[in-house]
């Protein structure tokens, strides 16, 4: 893993949302470096030694970077986590919106999880592909859950 900078760990240690806005806002290549490195080499031996509040912040930060290069990472990391990582992961996916982060969230449409599943018509909205609309409406037609498909439906 790379090297976190001293404000990068001071970031992932604090509470407070405006720092990472600052570092959101800032874009280092540097940074965003970290971040990604953070998530990567991922597997069942090291998935429970990372910090899930610096994991979940990482995601968070490299969804708002739109960094497509995280894609991978995260879908590689997303058998690790749990409901609210997946949510997490999901909304980040999102908001990177390329075409393989558009995969990744179908790949999750049938998540277990009503929750995590809403926050899949939530990414795939963010999507401009017909192949997301056509999940949209899949989803408004067929999901099991009532809130899910009126999701679903508010999106299209």
């Amino acid at each position: 893993m790379a090297q976190l900078s001293k404000k990068v760990k001071t970031i992932l240690e604090s509470d407070c949302n405006h720092s990472m806005e600052e570092l959101i806002a800032a874009k280092k290549p540097q940074d965003v470096a970290v971040l990604r490195s953070m998530i990567s080499d991922v597997d069942s031996r090291n998935a429970a030694t990372l910090s899930p509040l610096h994991r979940t912040k990482a995601i968070y930060m490299l969804g708002r970077l739109k960094d497509k290069e995280a894609v991978k990472p995260i879908c590689d990391l997303m058998p690790y986590l749990d409901e609210k990582g997946r949510i997490n992961a999901i909304d980040a996916l999102g908001n990177i919106g390329n075409n393989a982060a558009m995969m990744a969230l179908v790949r999750y449409e049938g998540d277990p999880s009503p929750q995590v599943r809403k926050f899949v018509v939530h990414g795939l909205s963010k999507v401009k592909h017909p192949y997301a609309k056509a999940w949209l409406g899949i989803k408004k037609r067929f999901d099991k859950e009532d809130f899910v498909r009126k999701t679903a439906a508010r999106y299209l």
